[in-house]
């Protein structure tokens, strides 16, 4: 009975070598390719290659001097006023303000915020935009936040704060009240 206990393992086991063609580690994973006798083995399936993600860190915050943009809630600090965002606004300011001075193509944008595969309209983009210049009171005819780069796409900048200075008369005059 032990006997045949012991052939039968060792068919068993004459069986199961043929049967695994080979156990590799790739990228620190055990992947074991199973194929009939005899046949040679086939090239790992996608889904056992281990996929590299880049995974980006970004800061909490995003401090641009007037400008102050919160990564945990959609919110933004314009010249130490507080202003809270829509969702997709929100997606759309960070998105520029990791870029500040770049030039940022409307499809880069479309597929940072919305996805790639998305049927996003570019039209969604231009309201998006329009309310944020709106937010930041930029001038129509001279932004100076966002800029539309007609055939190419966007910039974003923070201006330098617009201080009042006053005439040159009025500095002696403060000067001896």
């Amino acid at each position: 009975m032990v006997e045949a206990w012991e052939s039968d393992s060792s068919k068993l086991l004459a069986r199961r070598r043929a049967c695994v063609a080979g156990t590799e580690r790739f990228h620190g994973r055990l992947a074991v390719l199973v194929v009939d006798a005899g046949e040679e083995p086939e090239q790992l399936p996608n889904s056992l290659i281990p996929q590299t993600q880049t995974v980006e860190l970004r800061p909490l915050t995003i401090d641009l001097g007037r400008l102050r943009v919160d990564s945990a809630v959609p919110q933004m600090w314009l010249d130490g006023r507080r202003i809270s965002l829509p969702p997709m606004e929100f997606l759309v300011l960070r998105f520029l303000a990791e870029r500040i001075g770049e030039l940022v193509t409307r499809q880069e944008i479309l597929d940072a915020v919305w996805g790639e595969n998305t049927s996003t309209r570019s039209t969604t983009l231009t309201v998006h935009m329009l309310r944020l210049r709106k937010r930041f009171g930029d001038d129509d005819a001279n932004p100076q936040w966002i800029r539309a780069i007609r055939g190419l796409g966007y910039q974003f900048n923070v201006p330098p704060l617009e201080r009042i200075t006053p005439p040159d008369h009025m500095i002696g005059q403060a000067a001896d009240a």
